[in-house]
């Protein structure tokens, strides 16, 4: 039986965990033909007959990573002995003669709209994935046998940035769920903003959209997925909450995204599904995933009255939920693509 080692030592909460639980549902209902290690940084999926978690201790900094990476990886992995290696933290694993396939979801490295600067506080972390971080991202997927993006615009921008074939790279979107409920609201004055505290979420904008409708006297609620605290009266900083939670916002809020930088963006496309209002930022990724969709409408990131705009208008009811007849661009299932290419790579 073929083996293929799963790496991904990364993903422990959010985005990228949503991700590798995805991944290994698509392996549990695919054929029995291969044997699959994971390497992770905690016990976060079930083994089966044909499945097989490995727990890597002091993996979860970025100068651990680094080092499992540069030299840990190896021997755990050799000891293996697998056929294939499926990276899905973005960097390779050194010193390894077996095929190595790479799945690249950090878009900050490759992404044009921001400069961070390491000298704002907030910034420098950021700084350096950008630059020292996206210099190790670059140099594995030029070393890999295959990469493999979610994204249109991360195909283009990966082939442009690290020069490789472009026969070297496949764009497949991470399956999405099925739509749970079309809302039949056409008018509200809630909005909801699931994410995380990265600075290029951009919660500020929706902050200072939020003091502009109090100056105005508007009555909106607004919650924002964060422990924070802020001077809007009508934002409700509510911190984590459960996916069924979050599509229930969906469901009678209107979703408020400013991130300007992300791969993909799966509130969008959640949001599509259950046929949210969506004030998204006029970006490369959202215009990707929203072009054509009848309840979309794009502001400016860096400037919160072309923020403030839509919210008054949606608060105010100038801005209705329409009927849906667009397509989403992301098909289901779209993990058993990766799958095959991974089989197809097997030595």
């Amino acid at each position: 039986m073929k083996k293929i080692v799963v790496v991904d030592t990364a993903a422990s909460y959010g985005g990228a965990m949503t991700v590798l639980k995805d991944f290994h549902e698509a392996v549990k209902k695919s054929d029995k033909s291969v044997e699959w290690h994971f390497l992770l940084s905690g016990p976060y999926l079930e083994e089966t007959e044909n499945i097989r978690i490995h727990v890597i201790p002091n993996v979860k900094s970025y100068p651990q990573r680094i080092y499992f990476d540069l030299h840990r990886g190896k021997k755990i992995i050799e000891e293996i002995d697998p056929d294939l290696v499926f990276c899905m933290q973005n960097t390779l694993v050194r010193g390894l003669k077996i095929p190595q396939v790479l799945y690249v979801q950090q878009s900050i490295p490759f992404q044009e709209t921001y400069n961070f600067s390491f000298l704002k506080k907030p910034e420098l972390k950021i700084a350096v994935i950008q630059n020292f971080l996206g210099a190790l991202i670059k140099n594995s997927v030029k070393h890999a046998d295959k990469v493999i993006v979610q994204t249109k615009w991360m195909n283009r921008a990966v082939i442009d940035q690290c020069h490789i074939s472009p026969d070297m790279i496949s764009q497949v979107y991470p399956t999405t769920k099925d739509i749970v409920n079309r809302t039949d609201y056409v008018t509200t004055n809630r909005f909801f903003y699931p994410t995380s505290i990265e600075v290029y979420k951009n919660i500020p904008l929706i902050e200072q959209a939020c003091e502009r409708l109090d100056e105005d006297g508007i009555e909106y609620s607004c919650q924002i997925t964060v422990n924070s605290t802020g001077k809007a009266r009508g934002i409700n900083y509510s911190g984590h909450i459960t996916l069924d939670e979050v599509y229930k916002n969906y469901e009678d809020a209107c979703l408020v995204f400013p991130s300007f930088v992300e791969a993909l963006g799966y509130p969008l496309l959640e949001a599509r599904s259950v046929g949210s209002i969506i004030l998204a930022s006029d970006c490369n990724f959202s215009h990707e995933l929203l072009d054509g969709y009848e309840n979309v409408y794009f502001f400016d990131p860096f400037n919160a009255d072309s923020l403030y705009q839509l919210m008054k208008k949606v608060a105010l009811g100038e801005i209705k939920r329409k009927e849906i007849t667009s397509v989403s661009p992301v098909g289901k299932d779209t993990w058993n693509e990766v799958i095959r290419i991974l089989k197809e790579n097997l030595k």
